[in-house]
């Protein structure tokens, strides 16, 4: 599972490698993006979305910047037992 921010932080890309060929993002894909979403929210840097405007947007770049290393490295190394792709795809990006 690979997901690629811009520079506001937005979601610009998305992939998986698991064989689900039935629509836009697989299972896979939306966990993770659910995961951060709700990962953020529970730290306290995302609104309820019921209480914000729909034309806000929260910068996952700047919110990720925000965490400590302890914070970011217990985030990947969650996301990375949720799906072993992630593991794959961290390790090829780091060695």
């Amino acid at each position: 599972m690979e997901v690629q921010l811009g520079s506001r932080g937005e979601v610009v890309y998305t992939a998986c490698d698991c064989p689900y060929d039935m629509g836009a993002i697989c299972k896979h894909e939306a966990a993770v993006l659910l995961e951060i979403r709700d990962e953020l929210s529970h730290r306290g840097t995302v609104s309820d979305s019921s209480k914000s405007k729909p034309s806000s947007k929260v910068d996952l770049s700047d919110e990720l910047s925000k965490l400590s290393k302890e914070e970011l490295v217990a985030l990947l190394l969650h996301f990375s037992k949720e799906n072993s792709g992630s593991r794959a795809n961290a390790y090829s990006e780091i060695s």
